[in-house]
């Protein structure tokens, strides 16, 4: 049996902490007669490389008691020459805080436990499934569209304010959802629709939904930009339901349809898509308008509102 000549290192250090802030005109923290535990922990391992460091910290917070976990991640600058610790320090005291009887449940001097151990965080790990590229375009955000002859065909006031929002799931928490475009289009207040993309097909012929539906997430450098390290074209499937009652409308065809982006001398990106909401094939343009704000992380995924919009 071979002897490792290293093994993994971990080294725990505790200590203890007080703290202050200002929130307004408000002094906290002082209030707290107690210090709160910090562990840090300090793990070396010779086959992975490097030394990482986390810590978990605990604060009560207006009579909350929150533990958090954090990861040193890099160096800080020097303070500046003027920078007095102390100085700072006095600048949030309350004298109140000293006088009269103890606001909160900790007894003056004590120690407050860490209650929660939170998984530490992965210094390595990636809050995306990929970051976009610098060459590939953005198309996420809102978009303005217009196509009278699409308010005609399905009744609807050519007044009709039509908008989209492009999504672009990339959580690496949802592995079998991945990386993939998606977007909700609205018909005024009147319907709206959910629509999905994948990367164009080269055979003619329409797969099945499930087929559709699991060539929807991208391969890695796969992105919409300019040839030859993107592609400016996707194809979609869309489904749509009247916003009264949630009632699905019979607008939508089962075949792939094809949207076509470009981005202009001017710098803004633009649309032009055929959409059939029937028989008849018609053309929808679209104008990036603004960007989008950041889907929660607790927000239904694609899959999920896609299920929704199901007839």
């Amino acid at each position: 049996m071979m002897e490792l000549p290293f093994q993994k290192q971990i080294l725990i250090m505790s200590l203890q902490s007080r703290w202050r802030a200002f929130e307004g005109s408000t002094l906290k923290g002082g209030e707290t007669r107690a210090q709160g535990q910090v562990n840090f922990k300090q793990e070396s391992d010779p086959y992975e490389g490097g030394k990482f460091v986390t810590f978990s910290f605990v604060m009560v917070i207006d009579g909350r008691h929150l533990t958090f976990q954090a990861c040193h991640t890099a160096e800080l600058e020097n303070p500046s020459s003027d920078f007095i610790l102390n100085d700072e320090w006095q600048k949030l005291f309350d004298s109140n805080w000293e006088t009269g009887q103890n606001p909160t449940l900790y007894p003056t001097g004590s120690i407050i436990q860490i209650k929660h151990k939170p998984k530490p965080p992965n210094p390595s790990a990636s809050a995306v499934v990929q970051a976009r590229p610098e060459w590939a375009w953005d198309i996420t955000g809102e978009w303005t569209l217009t196509s009278n002859e699409i308010l005609d065909e399905i009744e609807l006031p050519r007044t009709t304010k039509l908008t989209m929002s492009i999504f672009l799931a990339n959580n690496p928490r949802h592995k079998k959802i991945q990386r993939q475009y998606w977007a909700i289009l609205k018909f005024g207040d009147i319907a709206e629709a959910c629509l999905r993309f994948c990367l164009p097909t080269e055979s003619r012929r329409q797969g099945t939904l499930k087929q559709f539906e699991e060539s929807c997430p991208l391969n890695d450098d796969d992105w919409v930009g300019p040839a030859p390290n993107g592609t400016p074209n996707l194809e979609y499937r869309w489904r749509a339901r009247y916003c009264r009652d949630f009632s699905h409308t019979d607008w939508c065809t089962g075949f792939q349809q094809r949207m076509d982006f470009k981005m202009g001398d001017d710098g803004k990106l633009s649309f032009c898509a055929v959409m059939t909401p029937g028989y008849q094939p018609m053309i929808l343009d679209g104008v990036k308008t603004g960007n989008g704000e950041p889907r929660k992380s607790n927000a239904p995924t694609v899959k999920a509102v896609w299920g929704s919009y199901m007839s």
